[in-house]
């Protein structure tokens, strides 16, 4: 099972590559389908990450003007409970990384893809924590939004904030928020947002 879990992790930002072109070959499809189908499940389909040594995650960065939304954990999610992150969620189910990380964002915060202005992935990048055991490998992604909305918190999260960059430094975070922020901050520094 862990070297399952571990084929899709290593594979999944070239299966959303592809994904996202909508071409993909009915041989590695069919490939992809029999691998995903050994996968612990959800009710829903979706595959159950909660128990696997690693696990893609988007992590999604809500900006208005200067300011980034981020979210404090409740103690109904599985880690880092109390902490401070920005939307996330388990790449669970094979679809692009930006389609999940609006996904994402209209589950845990309310906020639909109208309010939507620019939506652009930044590089992915991993890392290991050794305190829950588990690799993480990160798709961060930029969310600009054309209108500062209204924020419908769910069961996850606990409280949110607007923020400026230099007070991400000051969070109770998750492991590695920062990096996260500095690849993001990049797209807006390139798209000339920042």
């Amino acid at each position: 099972m862990n070297n399952t879990y571990g084929l899709i992790f290593k594979s999944f930002s070239f299966i959303a590559g592809i994904m996202k072109t909508g071409i993909l070959p009915r041989s590695l499809r069919k490939k992809l389908l029999d691998l995903a189908s050994r996968l612990p499940r959800l009710p829903d389909g979706r595959i159950d990450y909660s128990l696997a040594p690693q696990a893609p995650v988007v992590s999604v960065f809500v900006h208005f003007k200067d300011r980034f939304l981020v979210l404090q954990r409740s103690q109904q999610v599985g880690t880092y409970r109390g902490k401070w992150n920005v939307v996330a969620g388990f790449l669970d189910s094979f679809m692009p990384v930006e389609e999940k990380a609006l996904a994402e964002l209209r589950e845990e915060t309310g906020i639909s893809a109208e309010k939507v202005s620019f939506i652009k992935r930044a590089r992915m990048y991993s890392f290991k924590d050794k305190s829950i055991a588990r690799e993480w490998r990160v798709y961060p992604v930029l969310v600009e939004l054309n209108k500062k909305p209204g924020i419908r918190l769910d069961f996850e999260h606990e409280s949110f904030r607007w923020i400026g960059a230099g007070e991400f430094s000051e969070l109770n975070g998750v492991p590695n928020l920062s990096k996260g922020l500095a690849r993001v901050q990049a797209l807006l520094l390139k798209s000339g947002k920042r």
